[in-house]
């Protein structure tokens, strides 16, 4: 796990209704793109979202954060290579937590 500032790069299958419950993250960037299918996300800014195909999400952790991800569907199987999550290492330590959504077109693509 790690490579330079390069944290993880996920490549996961995620079980119907599965996923990975409420973990700590801090002092990272956490970038995730979905390609397809659909991630569930909850964490401790009370964010409730569901990240779709075309949609980016980035986490900053900062000082800490708390969250969980889960598969969406209640019948088909989630692959997280399909789903591009980056866990990247930051220069400043004890910043402020953030997040942030966004759909993009196929032109903004």
């Amino acid at each position: 796990m790690g490579f330079g500032s390069l944290r993880v790069m996920n490549d996961d299958r995620i079980a119907p209704g599965g996923g990975f419950a409420t973990h700590r993250h801090r002092d990272m960037e956490i970038f995730t793109y979905v390609l397809s299918d659909a991630v569930k996300h909850k964490d401790s800014f009370g964010t409730r979202s569901v990240i779709r195909p075309g949609e980016a999400q980035i986490m900053s952790a900062g000082t800490d954060i708390m969250h969980s991800e889960f598969n969406h569907s209640q019948t088909e199987a989630l692959y997280l290579l399909q789903m591009l999550q980056i866990s990247i290492l930051v220069d400043q330590q004890g910043l402020t937590p953030r997040y942030d959504q966004e759909t993009f077109s196929v032109e903004e693509k």
